[in-house]
């Protein structure tokens, strides 16, 4: 399946005027796997992974939108719901993602891209 384009910045609105930047492209994959070990319980595992070709950031000390070039991010998500049977319609809900990112490109390849979280 071909990648998706989104539209440019500057199309969305006036966010990156005065800045030539490229739509940011990415090809994302996701599988999950889900696992019901009891009547009231339910459990999800996720694997994901975003490859961008030309991921967007906003830089905060020049105030505008800038390109950061190639960067994965990847990562798992863990979510459990149990639904307790005592009481009807009440269930606990918990989730948890790790989350692994890395620029592929420029002068800043190997770092993690700004604002990126573990979890």
């Amino acid at each position: 399946m071909p990648a998706r384009r989104c539209p440019p910045l500057a199309a969305i609105g006036e966010i990156a005027r005065d800045v030539d930047i490229e739509s940011e492209r990415v090809t994302s994959y996701e599988i999950s796997a889900r696992l019901k070990p009891a009547s009231t319980v339910d459990t999800l595992l996720t694997y994901f992974c975003l490859d961008f070709e030309d991921q967007i950031a906003f830089d905060a000390t020049a105030g505008r939108f800038s390109e950061l070039g190639e960067s994965l991010h990847q990562g798992i998500k863990a979510q459990a719901q149990w639904r307790l049977a005592a009481i009807n319609d009440l269930s606990l809900n918990a989730s948890c993602t790790y989350l692994d990112t890395e620029q592929r490109a420029s002068e800043f390849a190997g770092n993690e891209p700004p604002f990126a979280s573990e979890h």
